[in-house]
């Protein structure tokens, strides 16, 4: 029995090392035509601006616009990129549902095939497979918020590092992309002024696969009138073969906007204040 106790611990000692050992984490994981997903997507995206005037008895002008959409189905790819994102899907549909300032988006879309382009921007082209029928505006600003354009960076441009790590360690966020991303909103400022860390959280199952659970925060500091909050949480596999299989993805950004220059679209406003939120889950399994 001693011996049992004694063998066992050596084994718990042993298993505690070796999970504790860093190594390398691949991140580029390019998608490949013809890999199909068992998806299930949800969303919530929100923009809102108040406008306050000079004039104290007039009333805070207030604009508001809330989507959200939750869909499953297969999603199949149809193309790549260079640089290893899909560039072209075909997406099945189980179910899609949502809602646009409190009235209900229910399409009858059931088994339908939608084509998407993701190389179109600012929105991707949507067609539906086998039919000449166009969607409608609203349609699309709605699969808009569950199909995005290809990006030129790879996720791992955001998350990656080259180095050994082990649960628990922190690394910095790589702040190009979100540099890029503030320069086509015109907004110039120094990098200093954006702070960023990776962690890699935990190694887990989900969905019986082996995965590294990594998260992102970032944020912007020190700017007057500017407030801008990130963070993405992935579920990465072990194995390489396959991308991640689950994100959470969260975006906040305020602006508070004085008008400087007099201007008859300006006149009498004495302050602007915008705001978007942004939420997205997608949950991707591989069909083996």
């Amino acid at each position: 029995m001693t011996n049992y106790f004694i063998s066992t611990f050596f084994i718990l000692l042993a298993f505690t090392v070796c999970s504790a050992e860093k190594q390398k984490i691949v991140f580029a994981r390019p998608a490949t035509v013809g890999n199909m997903m068992s998806c299930r997507l949800s969303t919530v995206s929100g923009i809102s601006s108040v406008t306050s005037f000079t004039n104290v008895n007039m009333p805070d002008r207030v604009n508001a616009v809330s989507r959200n959409l939750t869909a499953t189905g297969m999603l199949k790819v149809l193309d790549v990129k260079k640089n290893g994102y899909a560039s072209k899907v075909e997406f099945t549909v189980d179910t899609m549902e949502g809602v646009i300032n409190k009235r209900p988006f229910k399409p009858d879309w059931k088994e339908m095939m939608i084509i998407a382009d993701l190389t179109v921007k600012p929105v991707c082209d949507f067609r539906i497979k086998g039919s000449e029928k166009k969607f409608s505006r609203e349609e699309i600003n709605m699969l808009s918020l569950l199909f995005k354009p290809a990006p030129d960076d790879y996720i791992g441009d955001y998350i990656g590092t080259d180095k050994p790590v082990g649960i628990g360690d922190t690394w910095e966020a790589n702040k190009s992309p979100f540099v890029n991303l503030f320069k086509k909103q015109q907004l110039l400022f120094p990098e200093k002024h954006i702070q960023g860390k990776v962690t890699l959280k935990s190694r887990k199952k989900f969905e019986s696969i082996d995965c590294w659970e990594i998260e992102e925060k970032l944020k912007v500091v020190g700017l007057p009138g500017f407030a801008f909050h990130f963070s993405l949480s992935i579920l990465l596999p072990v194995d390489s073969k396959y991308g991640n299989i689950k994100m959470t993805r969260k975006a906040f950004e305020k602006m508070e906007k004085t008008p400087q220059v007099k201007h008859f679209m300006t006149s009498g406003i004495k302050k602007i204040i915008l705001e978007m939120k942004d939420t997205m889950t997608a949950v991707m399994i591989p069909i083996k």
